[in-house]
């Protein structure tokens, strides 16, 4: 259903601002604000408009950094991010609000970024509920945890819970049934992991506001889900897809977005560089499988760790990819867009589940990149109004169990100003593994003490030919996360945002 207001912010953004005189720039700033306007006198909608919020803010970015094509943008936000220049240009707007006509353009741009941020203050609170779209390996543990010490509630935040509400079965399946038995192992030690491939569905297979009533029964205010998206209108992306041209390329993110998940929900995705997902996600499936083969596979191996280590170290990749399909095959597009595409065969997905999955990601309300600590501080901070951060997670962790804090193969950091570019050696990388994804409660053994064996020490080239479409929509979900950042960082240095609290899941009590 058209919003009014929202159509025609999506035009002014088509026209752009390039070439434009100053008068031209104030006078389509002008109209943008009274359309955020429109939206925010709008009582019966529910959504904080991201997509609105990213495409104004890629427009007013590429015009103040010089950006120009949106494959340039990313970097170029970057960069200012890192120096604030763009922070710069708008503040100065800000500060030229009380000597300046309220119609001049740095006081109208000073408007139409706060404007934004209200938008998705409102929406978060409208809705009141929040789901985390849990790719894993993708520090999901870490924020199920901060999510408590943030005052949401859920059926249960340890890492053995991971926020997954049992009733709505979004555990993770990461390794195909049919494969797992041709190597002749037993089905009983991997249960939770194991699927059908294809066809495994939710048991219940709940749709969206039945999900919302179950949460709001319980008094839960946060859920986590580790498989596939769930779709409130699965036949437009379905349409979307057939509609796609035969070998079409997809440089840039399409405008709009299609009503494909849940509107009843507030949401949240983290994002990590998909190569260092698959390392780390094959990692933790190798020490499943290494555990459970000293201890159920005894007459196999004779408990001698080395036999285990050879013998998984044989596998052929073609065999792993067979084994664990979704997780060594664009996994966060296939996480997406629901339970046709995740279960397509391996080496299926094209530009068209490229673009569609830029358009979901597009519409999901917080966006945090592990790889730019800044801009996931200011996700978390005035993104989802949390006061506990990933900074803070990391230090609790360091006090109370001297350990760190892993997002698989990266720690994170303390460091507020670590730049982005920053990577982890790997003798770093060797000694973490996350524990998100257990509801077994034998996972966090894994994480003690330094792996003694690794199956892969980098992704093969061919696995990473064969997830360029996941490393693509990563590049989109940086710039959209830093777009996110520029508006939220903006709001904080003005005074104009929320305060961060542990109370309420945050915004979601405002």
């Amino acid at each position: 259903m058209e919003v009014p207001g929202a159509s025609e912010i999506a035009d002014e953004v088509a026209s752009g601002l390039a070439g434009s005189s100053d008068a031209a720039v104030a006078a389509k700033l002008r109209r943008l604000l009274a359309n955020i306007n429109t939206l925010l006198a709008n009582n019966n909608t529910r959504s904080g408009f991201p997509v609105t919020r990213r495409s104004v803010m890629a427009m007013l970015a590429s015009h103040l950094l010089g950006a120009g094509k949106w494959g340039g943008l990313a970097a170029g936000l970057g960069r200012a991010l890192h120096g604030m220049e763009l922070h710069g240009e708008l503040h100065g707007g800000s500060r030229a609000v009380s000597g300046h006509d309220s119609n001049d353009a740095a006081s109208l741009m000073h408007q139409v970024v706060v404007g934004l941020y209200q938008l998705h203050v409102r929406g978060m609170a409208r809705r009141g509920l929040l789901n985390h779209m849990h790719v894993s390996k993708s520090a999901g543990t870490t924020l199920c945890t901060l999510s408590a010490r943030n005052g949401c509630r859920t059926r249960d935040s340890t890492p053995v819970g991971n926020c997954i509400v049992r009733g709505f079965d979004d555990k993770p399946r990461w390794v195909s049934k049919k494969e797992h038995r041709k190597l002749g192992l037993p089905m009983d030690f991997l249960a939770g992991f194991v699927r059908e491939w294809p066809g495994d569905k939710r048991s219940p297979d709940l749709e969206c506001a039945a999900r919302a009533d179950a949460l709001r029964k319980r008094n839960w205010t946060y859920f986590a889900n580790e498989y596939y998206a769930i779709e409130m209108h699965p036949e437009a992306s379905a349409a979307a897809l057939a509609s796609w041209p035969a070998g079409a390329q997809c440089e840039a993110p399409p405008p709009g977005g299609l009503p494909g998940l849940c509107t009843e929900f507030a949401s949240v995705l983290i994002c990590r560089e998909p190569l260092e997902r698959i390392i780390s996600n094959m990692q933790h499936i190798v020490l499943l499988y290494q555990e459970k083969l000293m201890h159920y596979q005894y007459h196999r191996f004779y408990g001698q760790m080395s036999k285990v280590q050879k013998y998984l170290s044989s596998l052929p990749l073609e065999v792993w990819r067979a084994l664990a399909p979704a997780v060594l095959d664009n996994m966060y597009i296939r996480s997406l867009l629901g339970e046709l595409t995740y279960d397509a065969p391996v080496g299926s997905l094209t530009a068209g589940h490229l673009s569609v999955a830029r358009r979901h990601i597009a519409s999901v309300d917080v966006l945090l990149d592990l790889g730019h600590t800044r801009a996931a501080d200011a996700g978390v901070s005035y993104g989802l109004g949390w006061k506990y951060g990933l900074a803070d997670e990391h230090q609790r962790v360091l006090s109370t169990e001297g350990g760190g804090l892993s997002s698989g193969s990266r720690t994170l950091r303390a460091d507020a100003s670590a730049s982005s570019s920053a990577s982890d050696s790997d003798s770093d990388r060797s000694q973490q593994v996350d524990s998100g994804g257990c509801d077994n409660g034998g996972c966090r053994r894994l994480n003690d003490g330094p792996l003694q064996f690794r199956l892969w020490q980098s992704v093969p080239p061919e696995l990473a030919l064969a997830n360029a479409l996941d490393v693509q929509l990563y590049a989109t979900a940086r710039a959209l996360s830093l777009l996110d950042a520029m508006v939220f960082a903006y709001v904080a240095s003005t005074g104009e945002a929320v305060a961060p609290v542990d109370t309420g899941c945050g915004l979601l009590n405002q």
